[in-house]
């Protein structure tokens, strides 16, 4: 039985079984069971072999002769007063230029630029960006009034006017010849279909029929 490799639990329930103590670590648990097992294979009880526990080696305690020079060596002799002498203030170092740190937001383009610029020694010249002009408030509803009058014109140019909408209205259809006149409306009886498009028909047939009656009266007359 190898006690080493045993768990907790295996260890507990050997020395149960052996009526031992099941209380303390692991190692306690170890030392014990195998304590049992050499008494019971020897018929000596072992003694636990634990770990040897040193003693705190206490440091000398250092003479009083080394430490009459040691507070020789602490305590300096006071120093002979010498006269104060008024120092004047050191002057300030001039400021160094900082170096502009190149803006966030640089596009890569400009940034390559720059790069170019740095390995040729070539002074960078930037561009200003064209700034958006600034308005007044009375300019820009000016501007609005304008720009709704173009719309409003156009929106008036585009629609057709009164008089040219009524003529469009009033202009008839072109009359058509009366026998395609009546293969229409022939057809249209035998299959049923008509509506505004058979009267139309209808009523350009009896204008053929007017003109038809007023030539043969005017005949009459002469």
């Amino acid at each position: 039985m190898e006690v080493k490799k045993m768990k907790v639990a295996e260890l507990r329930a050997a020395l149960e079984s052996r009526s031992l103590d099941t209380d303390g670590l692991k190692a306690d648990l170890q030392a014990r069971l195998q304590a049992a097992l050499d008494e019971e294979e020897f018929g000596v009880a072992a003694e636990p072999v634990s770990d040897p526990v040193s003693d705190p080696v206490s440091d000398p305690a250092p003479s009083s002769k080394k430490i009459e020079e040691e507070t020789k060596v602490q305590d300096p002799p006071p120093a002979a007063s010498a006269p104060k002498v008024e120092s004047s203030p050191a002057p300030a170092p001039a400021a160094a230029t900082p170096t502009p740190a190149p803006s966030a937001s640089l596009s890569d383009f400009e940034k390559k630029k720059a790069d170019r610029a740095a390995r040729f020694g070539i002074p960078v010249i930037n561009q200003p960006k064209p700034q958006k002009p600034k308005y007044t408030k009375e300019e820009r509803l000016a501007y609005k009034k304008e720009q709704a009058s173009k719309k409003a014109e156009e929106r008036k140019s585009k629609q057709p006017q009164k008089g040219e909408k009524r003529k469009a209205e009033k202009q008839p259809e072109p009359l058509l010849p009366k026998d395609e006149i009546e293969r229409r409306l022939k057809r249209a009886e035998k299959f049923g279909t008509g509506g505004p498009q058979n009267d139309k028909l209808k009523a350009m047939l009896r204008q053929y029929r007017f003109m038809e009656e007023k030539g043969e009266g005017e005949k009459g007359g002469d």
